[in-house]
């Protein structure tokens, strides 16, 4: 992917102009700011109660759905959301947040009320700073799209396909099936590495071409979805021993981050009598074991150039949902050991918006409230010579 991406810049193709406007940039940054104070508030409030009685929201139930839910955003939708929640916010909790009014030791509202506007502050936060990391790697992220499925799922699906497909110039009403087409074509460009793939594909859409290669298409579509579910191993030290598998990671230097990362891993990645244990060591430059490094305004993530896991100072400060941190450091650590994202995130020129989906609601590696499930198990069982 990386040398698509470079051929994108080297050769001159088009880049994508997202025109940027500065009202909507000011509420993403005051988003971003209120999310970061009611961090601090939360913080403050938890100091001056007893550590049996600390504000926290735990014992999150999710409900798994086996019908996918497609999101977008971009920056219109994130300065939407704020403007909806500035409206919805009693103002004993927007003053402070949005207006720096002093922090108060006591809640401003009922314990429940709080909760709820809580969740609906970070979600607009978290979502903000996502867009504004993103927004500096659109055309990465547009060349994404080469793994959406949906065209592929819905293909394979379809009655009498091969007839459509020849006598697509006879069906101009089933714009479905030529978008589903589409898609499959963009799919089929990461192994031929066309760094015209979208031109490309809205041209041969109305040939005969896409007639004759729309069966290699698919055999190539199913290939990159099953790729989601594989590992790449890394050059990661594991050892075995019976049903316990050891991790070696860097130590991150402070007791109180070393213990919830060790937590989060071990409480998330078992499977049935077989667990997974994190051993820590000194940081030394010379090995390559990973690491942990906490930054602000960043959407938490794992670089496998570096070995590193980039956790976000701000939710790490707040410890209100220590199961959302939790699941967010365990699913970092996934990609340490080679399990791959199985969400799909990409960039719309079309729509001018990021779309985003999951492919599995119970896998870890895919949503919220997911788990280690039995195909993790599996393949990181291959990968590792795990017995």
């Amino acid at each position: 992917m990386r040398l698509i991406i470079l051929f994108l810049f080297l050769f001159g193709c088009q880049t994508i102009n997202y025109p940027s406007d500065p009202q909507i940039n000011k509420k993403i940054e005051l988003a971003i700011k209120g999310g970061e104070r009611l961090s601090q508030w939360t913080k403050i409030i938890n100091q001056a109660r007893a550590h049996s009685n600390i504000f926290q929201k735990t014992n999150i139930t999710f409900e798994y759905s086996s019908e996918r839910k497609i999101y977008f955003y971009n920056d219109k939708i994130v300065a939407n959301d704020f403007d909806e929640l500035l409206d919805e916010l009693p103002e004993k909790i927007k003053k402070v947040i949005y207006q720096d009014q002093p922090f108060t030791t006591e809640l401003p509202t009922s314990y429940y009320e709080f909760i709820y506007y809580y969740s609906r502050i970070m979600y607009v936060y978290e979502h903000a700073v996502r867009w504004k990391g993103m927004f500096e790697l659109l055309d990465a992220l547009e060349f994404r799209r080469v793994y959406d499925i949906r065209g592929y799922e819905q293909l394979i699906e379809t009655n009498n396909l091969d007839y459509k497909v020849n006598n697509l110039d006879k069906l101009p009403e089933d714009k479905q099936l030529k978008e589903n087409l589409l898609s499959i074509c963009y799919t089929a460009q990461i192994d031929s590495y066309n760094v015209f793939w979208y031109s490309y594909c809205n041209k041969i859409i109305n040939t005969d071409i896409i007639k004759y290669k729309y069966k290699d298409y698919l055999k190539q579509a199913e290939k990159v979805h099953m790729s989601v579910f594989e590992i790449t191993p890394r050059n990661i030290k594991v050892k075995s021993v019976d049903n316990v598998t050891y991790v070696t990671a860097y130590d991150p230097g402070d007791y109180y981050l070393r213990e919830l990362i060790k937590e989060s891993i071990e409480s998330k990645i078992y499977y049935k009598d077989w667990s997974l244990k994190v051993i820590f060591v000194p940081y030394n430059k010379g090995s390559k074991y990973t690491r942990f490094v906490i930054e602000k305004e960043v959407t938490p993530h794992y670089n496998s150039d570096t070995n590193i896991i980039t956790l976000n100072q701000n939710q790490l400060d707040n410890k209100f949902n220590l199961d959302n941190i939790k699941e967010t450091i365990a699913h970092e650590f996934g990609h340490a050991l080679g399990l791959s994202d199985c969400y799909i995130e990409f960039y719309d020129r079309d729509l001018k918006t990021i779309v985003y989906y999951s492919l599995e609601s119970d896998n870890m590696m895919c949503s919220a409230g997911g788990i280690f499930t039995e195909k993790s198990y599996l393949a990181l069982k291959k990968a590792y010579n795990i017995n």
